[in-house]
C-alpha cells in the first residue's frame, strides 16, 4: 500500500505521474476494439491506448469492525451480495484526458505520458489514488456518465462483428458477443495504491502503524537471518558506492528525490516524498496483465521540494 504523507491544512500538493504505454501488447487479436467501436474510435486489440485518468479522493475517518453500523451498505446495483464495503466520501476529483498530458515518443516505439496537477490539503486525513483506462465516458454498456466501470456482465451486451472475431465468443442468436479474453483485451483498467494524507498534529493512520509494524518485523528477521552479525552486503553499499540499506530490491528515498520502488521488473511502482528531510515509499501499481500496459509511476510533492517523477 501507498505510504502517508503529512502536511498542513490548506498546503498545496503537487501530483505528478507517468505513465508508458507499450507499442502494443500482448493480445493475439488486431481488429478493432469492438467497445470502442460504438462510440467511433478505432483502436485495434492489440495496440490499447490512453484515454483519461482520474485522481480519486476520499476522507478517512479511521477503522470501522467488520460488522459494525457503516461498515458496509446496500448494494445500490441490487448485485449478488446484499451489501459492499463503500466510502460514500470518495468521488473522482480530476479527470484528466490523454490529449492534455505530455507525450514523448521513446525508442522501442512505447509513448511515455505525463501530467501535473494540484491539491489543496484538508483539515482531515484522505487519500488520493490513480485509475485509468482506455475507454471514455459513457460508452455505452461500459462506462457510466462519470467514466466509472460498468460490471462486466454489460460488456456482453455488445457484438463482435468483426470476421476476426474467434469462434469460441459467446453468442446470442448466432451474433458473438464481447466475451471472455476479448472481453478482457477490451476494456482495459489500472489502479494505483493510494497516496494518503494525514495533517501535521494529527494521530497517525493506521496504514502508518502498520507500516511500523512491518518495519519492525523486517528488522527482526534480518537480525535473525544475518546470525552472528555478518552484513552479506558488504556494508550495505552497491557497486555505485552509495548506501541502499540491506534489501538491494528497495532502495531508499532521499531528501529530494522520488525513486520507484521496484521488487520485481515488469510492475511499475506509486512513489512520493514529502518535504525536509521526509522520505516516503509505496507499493505498486496494478496492471492488466493481459494489456501488458505499464504505467510507471506516481509522486506528489510539496512546493518547495522538487522531486523528479517515479520510473
Amino acid at each position: 500500500m501507498g505510504e502517508t504523507l503529512v502536511v498542513r491544512p490548506g498546503e498545496k500538493i503537487t501530483v505528478e505521474m507517468t505513465m508508458t504505454v507499450p507499442a502494443k501488447n500482448n493480445s493475439p487479436y488486431s481488429f478493432n476494439n469492438p467497445l470502442l467501436q460504438q462510440v467511433g474510435i478505432h483502436q485495434p486489440l492489440n495496440k490499447p491506448s490512453l484515454d483519461h485518468v482520474d485522481l480519486i479522493t476520499g476522507r478517512i475517518a479511521g477503522v470501522i469492525p467488520p460488522g459494525s453500523p457503516g461498515y458496509a451498505v446496500a448494494n445500490a446495483g441490487g448485485v449478488a451480495g446484499a451489501s459492499i464495503v463503500y466510502n460514500p466520501t470518495t468521488t473522482i476529483s480530476q479527470q484528466i484526458h490523454a490529449n492534455n498530458m505530455r507525450s514523448k515518443r521513446l525508442r522501442d516505439g512505447s509513448t511515455q505520458l505525463t501530467f501535473t496537477t494540484i491539491f489543496t490539503a484538508g483539515t482531515t486525513p484522505s487519500y488520493i489514488r490513480a485509475r485509468g483506462t482506455n475507454i471514455p465516458v459513457a460508452t455505452p454498456n461500459v462506462t457510466d456518465s462519470a467514466g466509472s466501470p460498468l460490471l462486466d456482465v454489460n460488456n456482453a451486451l455488445v457484438s463482435c462483428t468483426d470476421p476476426a472475431c474467434p469462434t469460441h465468443l459467446a453468442a446470442v442468436n448466432g451474433v458473438k458477443k464481447v466475451t471472455f479474453d476479448v472481453q478482457a483485451y477490451s476494456n482495459v483498467w489500472f489502479y494505483a495504491n493510494p497516496i494518503f494524507i494525514r495533517p501535521e498534529g494529527s494521530s497517525k493512520l493506521l496504514v502508518e502503524k502498520n507500516a511500523d509494524l512491518a518495519r519492525r518485523l523486517a528488522e527482526r528477521a534480518d537480525n535473525d537471518h544475518d546470525g552472528h552479525g555478518h552484513d552479506h552486503d558488504h556494508d550495505r553499499h552497491d557497486h555505485d558506492g552509495r548506501d541502499h540499506g540491506r534489501t538491494r530490491s528497495r532502495p531508499r528515498l532521499r531528501s529530494g528525490s522520488v525513486v520507484a520502488v521496484q521488487d520485481f521488473p515488469a510492475p511499475p511502482a506509486l512513489s512520493y516524498a514529502g518535504y525536509g528531510s521526509r522520505r516516503a515509499s509505496a507499493g505498486f501499481l496494478e496492471t492488466n496483465a493481459a494489456s501488458n500496459e505499464h504505467f510507471n509511476g506516481l509522486s506528489c510533492r510539496l512546493p518547495h521540494r522538487r522531486c523528479g517523477h517515479a520510473m
